[in-house]
């Protein structure tokens, strides 16, 4: 969540892959709290012209990410590797940078 010119931004990225930014000192620490699914409630009228009381609230919820992995191992899902880390260490696989 971010504020530009006054407008709150929310982006929690897909339930199971969100964008958070993780910076772990070594891809073998726990990072079960990241790998979390995540959702966001917004509550309030947010098309009120007026000022009103506006609540965000950002969840995490424990998901059987063995068992999701299990299925896409099942299912022969490209760029298993990348996948697998990306649900146990939250490394985003993300775009490539292109060497010039």
């Amino acid at each position: 969540m971010q504020k530009i010119r006054n407008k709150t931004i929310i982006n929690i990225g897909s339930v199971g892959n969100t964008i958070e930014i993780s910076i772990p000192n070594d891809w073998n620490e726990d990072m079960s709290e990241i790998t979390q699914a995540h959702y966001c409630i917004i509550e309030g009228d947010i098309d009120s012209k007026e000022r009103i009381s506006l609540s965000i609230q950002f969840v995490r919820v424990p998901y059987d990410i063995e068992e999701e992995l299990k299925l896409a191992r099942r299912n022969n899902s490209p760029s298993y590797e990348k996948y697998e880390l990306e649900l146990t260490k939250g490394k985003y696989r993300g775009k490539k940078k292109l060497n010039k």
